[in-house]
């Protein structure tokens, strides 16, 4: 059975593209769209590195999502790519793939690992994924 997730997409259309296809990759896995963020297990967060806004507007939304300590977050994307070792520091951000990284099937075998209650994982976090989708 799986939680809510919510997906934020910053940039252009292919990002928009790109996001619905994570979405549907979560509606196949038994996620359910979460109507806010304080109300998602898991928030994906496809970012856009066009400019240095842009970057900084990505970065801005992810620490405030991971700022309760509750919600984990997944950043793909553009700004992912650009910059995946700032990104993978922030707490509570469990996975950056970046477009080098096949997001689908990544998110495909991460949505299974993941419980509802993150207090619920045997060990406290389910860990980070680097931008190559091994867990760290």
């Amino acid at each position: 059975m799986g939680g809510k997730y919510l997906v934020t997409t910053f940039g252009c259309k292919v990002n928009q593209y790109e996001s619905q296809l994570l979405r549907e990759t979560c509606e196949s896995a038994g996620w359910q769209l979460a109507q806010t963020a304080e109300t998602a297990d898991l928030v994906i967060v496809n970012t856009c590195a066009v400019t240095a806004d842009a970057l900084s507007d990505g970065r801005r939304v992810v620490r405030r999502l991971t700022r309760d300590g509750r919600t984990r977050v997944v950043v793909v994307g553009c700004g992912a790519s650009a910059q995946p070792d700032s990104l993978n520091t922030i707490n509570g951000v469990i996975a950056v793939w970046g477009h080098d990284t096949d997001a689908r099937a990544n998110l495909r075998a991460l949505l299974p690992t993941l419980s509802t209650n993150p207090q619920q994982s045997s060990s406290g976090s389910p860990g980070f994924v680097a931008c190559d989708g091994e867990r760290t």
